[in-house]
């Protein structure tokens, strides 16, 4: 039954909630018989749809209020101004698009061929070129295996690419790559995409199986890709697949080579995992501590006071299941203490942990640090510490921090030197007495490697250990070396520095190493830190220093001279100082 027609009044009508108005416009060209004379509003759908089916040029258009319509009817489009009434319109202002252009077909192929084969400086080249590639229109994952529906962290899993894995979260996940897909800068808003962007990466599952990017690292036995997915609180472990399979009841299933070790580890990773941290305060002022075990899904309560230093996390071990970190932390709060000396100092035969209690006492700032980092590497267990001059967390007994590492004195030396200078300087040279640059646990050359001076002359004769560079030495922090230096020396122990691929490490480390060990230690006291600032000027104070007597002083002699300045008769203990 066809509706009353309400372009026949022509009261003003308040917004009626619920209620649409319907405008049907027909052009002026159109001959309309005896709907000539009508203003064509309706309230019901289908009678405007009939007139729009009637006239083939005819549009309509739905309005909130009545007039609109009425204004729409007789005039169509081009007077109907007020269009963010419309329910289309209605809500907040529409998004300015985005500058990228969505990638064709052939080129989210390439994408996902770079990805399978390991490419993972064509992936980011790619990616951050155009964020299209991982974000398309709606912003959810890009598809690049139609049919399956496979995203790029699908992909990623499959094929055991945990560095593309952790690539892809990071940027997802990351509001300055959103704010430059859409050139916003609200940060508020780029977060809360970034936020929904990576829950979508992490637990989309596939049209086919119904999988999630978990289910694929846990059956093709992606040990490192499925530590890299669960470290991600917002990661659901317990998703089901078609065949109502978790990934804890899928590990290894389609893996080509797997053993218990690898089935174990998963499984222990499924499960929540826990990290045991260390606790410090901004400036030292409260005792380091080691803190409860947490979780992702529990993280610890930093309890904040406005009266008391703001204590945050400055190092932190795991992942791990929960009794195998309440038994880390007891390790790591007691560990064994030396019993080789009855003086209770500390000799060369004492295992790294038996020196704990001394490093603690006497490393202020880093023996936490020294402490943990020995013990998760001996139990196998991950380990990140944060670094100030990097500004990140990592462990520099992996590939990834060392190049952060070898990245920063790069650009150092660049600082330093110049770089005209810099260029000239890389050209390796090897160093007097060869070797490869091993070290021993305590960041001393092996025995094959120790540089050696002529009998007799033991310290202050170092002319002839020219630098790798043959240019002025370059530290961490400024022009002389100092605490962070001999952190840095210490987590670098065991390590094995390859000249040809870390050469800036390689230079800045046999620069520390042409130090005595006893020289070293020292740098870590506060009273050396404070006497070294007011001495030390620009370029002095290094290892081929030549006084104002005219002859090359070792750095024995320079900080004899030091520690007289500071009236200490021999090596002072600041094993209490806090």
């Amino acid at each position: 039954m066809r509706m009353p027609n309400v372009g026949e009044t022509s009261e003003v009508t308040s917004p009626n909630p619920g209620v649409l108005y319907y405008g049907v416009y027909v052009p002026n060209d159109t001959n309309l018989g005896e709907d000539n004379d009508k203003v064509h509003v309706y309230t019901d759908k289908s009678e405007a749809l009939k007139l729009v089916k009637k006239y083939k040029k005819a549009r309509f258009k739905a309005f909130r209020l009545k007039e609109e319509a009425e204004e729409f009817a007789e005039h169509g489009s081009e007077s109907c101004g007020t269009t963010a009434s419309t329910p289309e319109r209605s809500g907040p202002v529409a998004e300015k698009p985005s500058p990228f252009k969505a990638p064709k077909p052939q080129d989210l192929v390439q994408l996902r061929k770079a990805i399978e084969t390991g490419a993972t400086d064509i992936v980011k080249k790619i990616v951050l070129e155009n964020p299209r590639y991982l974000i398309s229109i709606g912003d959810t994952p890009a598809i690049l295996q139609e049919g399956s529906r496979y995203n790029a962290l699908h992909i990623a899993a499959k094929a055991r690419r945990d560095d593309i894995c952790e690539f892809i979260l990071d940027t997802v996940g990351d509001p300055a790559f959103i704010s430059r897909l859409y050139g916003d800068d609200d940060m508020i808003s780029c977060q809360s995409r970034a936020n929904i962007l990576l829950d979508l990466y992490l637990n989309m599952p596939d049209k086919g199986l119904n999988e999630t990017p978990l289910h694929f690292a846990s059956k093709f036995g992606a040990t490192a890709v499925v530590a890299k997915l669960v470290s991600y609180s917002e990661c659901d472990k317990h998703p089901k697949n078609k065949f109502s399979q978790t990934p804890k009841d899928m590990i290894c299933s389609r893996a080509p080579s797997s053993n218990a070790t690898d089935v174990k580890t998963i499984r222990n990773l499924l499960e929540e995992q826990f990290y045991v941290p260390v606790l410090r305060s901004e400036d030292n002022s409260l005792p380091p501590t080691v803190g409860e075990p947490f979780s992702p899904s529990r993280p610890p309560a930093l309890v904040q006071h406005v009266v008391n230093p703001t204590v945050d996390i400055h190092a932190y071990a795991g992942p791990m299941p929960q009794e195998e970190a309440k038994i880390f932390r007891k390790k790591w709060k007691t560990p064994p203490r030396s019993v080789s000396s009855s003086a209770g100092t500390p000799t060369k035969n004492d295992s790294p942990l038996a020196l704990s209690t001394t490093v603690r006492l006497m490393d202020t700032e880093k023996g936490l640090e020294r402490i943990g980092r020995t013990l998760a590497h001996e139990t196998k267990v991950g380990w990140k510490e944060y670094w100030p001059f990097l500004g990140t967390f990592t462990d520099f007994a992996t590939k990834e921090g060392l190049d952060l590492l070898e990245a920063y004195m790069k650009k150092r030396f660049q600082e330093t030197w110049g770089d005209d200078n810099f260029e000239k300087h890389c050209e390796h040279k090897e160093l007097a007495g060869g070797g490869s640059g091993d070290v021993d646990n305590d960041g001393n050359p092996t025995d094959d490697d120790k540089f050696f001076t002529p009998p007799g002359s033991p310290h202050d004769s170092i002319e002839e250990f020219a630098d790798v560079s043959d240019g002025e030495n370059v530290f961490i922090e400024g022009n002389t070396p100092g605490k962070v230096d001999l952190d840095v020396l210490h987590a670098l122990a065991g390590v094995d520095i390859l000249q040809q691929k870390y050469p800036n490490i390689y230079r800045w480390r046999h620069a520390i190493l042409l130090y005595p060990e006893k020289e070293r230690e020292l740098w870590a006291s506060p009273a050396f830190t404070r006497h070294l600032k007011k001495l030390q000027t620009p370029g002095t104070l290094t290892p081929t220093h030549r006084h104002e007597d005219g002859f090359l002083s070792s750095p024995d002699a320079w900080h004899r001279r030091l520690v007289r300045c500071t009236h200490a008769p021999r090596a002072v203990d600041f094993s209490n100082v806090t």
